[in-house]
């Protein structure tokens, strides 16, 4: 998740989250496939996610990231989000996210950190 988060940050996670779903572009714990992690929503709930290089389309649309400092430069894939949330890493070469595993249950978005 570098450059949002660096090795030796300490972050809170906010665990209940009735009151507030999950936006794009905020910073969730998650419980994925070999742990917990800390990723970025990208994909929401019925969105068709895609990407191209160093680009994520939402829906047809291209998404500004400010926050990809390494982009990925190779690759192309797409996600259908279904009810679930499709999770990215900032630091795309170097993260297992949702390009591998498709998108998680809600469930699996533990907090948003603050």
């Amino acid at each position: 998740m570098e450059p949002a988060l660096r090795d030796g940050d300490l972050r809170w996670a906010l665990r209940a989250w009735a009151s507030h779903l999950p936006q794009r572009g905020e910073i969730w714990l998650v419980e994925g496939p070999h742990g917990s992690s800390v990723k970025r929503v990208l994909g929401l709930p019925g969105e068709t996610v895609t990407w191209r290089g160093p680009d994520v389309w939402i829906s047809g649309r291209r998404l500004d990231e400010p926050w990809v400092v390494h982009p990925e430069r190779n690759g192309d894939g797409q996600s259908l989000c279904g009810p679930g949330y499709l999770v990215l890493g900032d630091n795309r070469p170097d993260s297992q996210d949702g390009r591998a595993w498709g998108p998680v249950p809600a469930q699996a978005l533990r907090g948003r950190l603050l």
